[in-house]
């Protein structure tokens, strides 16, 4: 022994002097792809992103704050993923998928756009998920209501446009009107002209013959 002495080391030292500081980081013992640095008795750990630990052992959990707004998370290294519900989007599930934006509705409808799903509003005279079907307004009129009075035939249109074929001595919208055919005033002779149902009658003054058109 050197000089007749013996030197106790201070833990983390070694050598006959104790002048060796004993390489702590020797073993590897960071975990995860971390750095080791060595001190003395001792060593500490700089972990990778995404891992904790005295020896980077543990997987920070990003999923822990809850990120994904309308979806399940899934973890990662320094990271995660969000796999979205039906109808939601972008990388926390925080945008609504606008189903409207492909104009899925007909003939003038208004789209609202729902979770996954939207709704057409139809305009009068159509029908359909899409609004895509034109209703037959005459076809669909309550039994107690007349379109088209006296005797006019119900023509349906686009929409909820119908027209009227009106029989001969009617007219208007809805066949409404009866013509007056004694407005050009057919009887002669002072005769008087009695309207009729697509025709007039003439009633004559004494003498004069009886004339009549029907």
């Amino acid at each position: 022994m050197p000089g007749g002495f013996k030197c106790v080391c201070l833990p983390g030292f070694s050598g006959v002097w104790c002048e060796l500081n004993i390489d702590e980081c020797s073993s590897d013992p960071c975990q995860n792809g971390g750095k080791c640095i060595d001190g003395a008795n001792q060593y500490h750990c700089m972990c990778s992103p995404g891992f904790m630990g005295f020896s980077c052992e543990t997987n920070i959990d990003e999923c822990a704050s809850s990120p994904c707004l309308h979806g399940s998370c899934i973890d990662g290294v320094d990271g995660y993923s969000c796999q979205c519900e039906l109808g939601w989007a972008d990388q926390r599930c925080e945008t609504n998928i606008n189903e409207c934006e492909s104009s899925p509705c007909f003939n003038g409808a208004s789209c609202v756009d729902l979770i996954n799903k939207y709704a057409c509003f139809c305009l009068d005279g159509f029908t359909g998920k899409h609004c895509e079907a034109d209703v037959d307004v005459c076809l669909e009129a309550p039994q107690n209501i007349s379109l088209c009075f006296n005797g006019g035939t119900c023509l349906d249109g686009p929409g909820s446009n119908f027209t009227c074929s009106c029989p001969a001595g009617f007219f208007g919208d809805h066949c409404e009107l009866e013509i007056n055919e004694c407005c050009s005033e057919p009887c002669l002779h002072g005769a008087i002209c009695q309207d009729l149902i697509n025709g007039y009658r003439c009633h004559c003054r004494p003498g004069e013959s009886l004339r009549k058109k029907q």
